[in-house]
């Protein structure tokens, strides 16, 4: 049994937490030897949120944005990991993903991962974290980095080394990170997976639209939607939605507005990364249509043909 100080010293501990991805078992056993810290291996968890193991998207999808919390996910955290989930599920809908979907299915999947990475650091109380990825070809390239829990940037080293020398390299890397010689880079972080706006957040439309593309038609679609929440995109829906000749009951709907962060590295080219959500929710059906704050045109115009256009489509399969 523990001395009462031993335990203290123990609950104390600094935490290190680290992932090696398909290598690094040098790594894993050096960072364990040293005195007075606690490590915790948190590889299959970084694998699974960053979509390591997806041999299907080049994101992750959390199974079609309907996943429940993983093993390794914290119980404490639970709520968490299903409002996440159940965000990106509103964002994207079910799959199939296709045309301007699919780009927005795979950006959400990617933050969702990282929010909850960093959920997960900050339950851990992560002092250090440390994630070594190996990447075999002919060769191994070794990328590592090292970051706190709140720093901006990270350290990081990468070297090439023939296969059956990356695991003598990855000690020689960690060594780098130690002793602070690795070069910086801005982490891709994502405290906040979205924020809620009050009201719409877009102008209305003042000057003449082109014409929207064709709306799929059938009469089953509702004759009108009657919309709660004032605003541009409602006042454009509305006189949109006469285009799809609907003859079923009008239909009350509402809308709600959010907004978010996209990653820097997902092909902005210097735009504001700000983009906003706009979910239309009319009785069981719910579309939505994202589009970034800054873009050029009128924004309200292509929102309210995006969300008309989707609605439509949805309304005409019901059965």
């Amino acid at each position: 049994m523990l001395s009462l100080f031993a335990a203290v010293v123990l609950q104390a501990a600094p935490v290190d937490v680290v992932v090696t991805l398909r290598g690094g078992t040098q790594v894993m056993e050096a960072l364990r030897a040293q005195p007075n810290r606690t490590v915790i291996d948190a590889s299959a968890l970084y694998a699974h949120l960053m979509g390591a193991e997806n041999d299907i998207f080049d994101f992750q999808d959390f199974n079609a944005f309907q996943e429940s919390p993983v093993a390794e996910w914290p119980a404490p955290l639970k709520s968490a990991w299903v409002d996440a989930v159940a965000y990106c599920r509103e964002i994207a809908g079910p799959p199939p993903w296709h045309g301007r979907v699919l780009p927005g299915a795979r950006c959400c999947g990617r933050r969702v991962g990282r929010h909850l990475w960093e959920r997960y650091l900050a339950d851990q109380h992560a002092a250090r974290v440390f994630v070594f990825v190996f990447s075999a070809d002919s060769q191994t390239t070794i990328t590592a980095t090292l970051a706190g829990l709140d720093d901006a940037d990270e350290q990081l080293v990468t070297r090439t080394v023939p296969s059956a020398a990356a695991e003598a390299a990855s000690k020689d890397l960690l060594k780098e990170l130690l002793a602070q010689r690795g070069g910086k880079r801005a982490r891709q972080r994502v405290p906040v997976l979205f924020t809620t706006l009050e009201g719409d957040p877009w102008r209305p439309i003042v000057a003449a639209t082109p014409a929207p593309k064709p709306y799929p038609t059938c009469a089953k679609a509702p004759s009108k939607l009657i919309i709660s929440t004032p605003g541009a995109i409602a006042a454009a829906l509305s006189a949109r939605w006469a285009a799809v000749k609907g003859e079923g009951a009008p239909l009350s709907c509402t809308l709600r507005f959010s907004s978010h962060q996209e990653l820097a590295d997902d092909g902005l080219m210097g735009l504001d990364p700000t983009v906003v959500s706009s979910v239309l929710t009319c009785g069981e059906r719910t579309v939505t249509h994202e589009l970034l704050k800054a873009a050029p045109g009128d924004s309200a115009a292509r929102v309210a043909d995006g969300l008309a256009a989707a609605l439509a489509t949805l309304s005409c399969r019901v059965k």
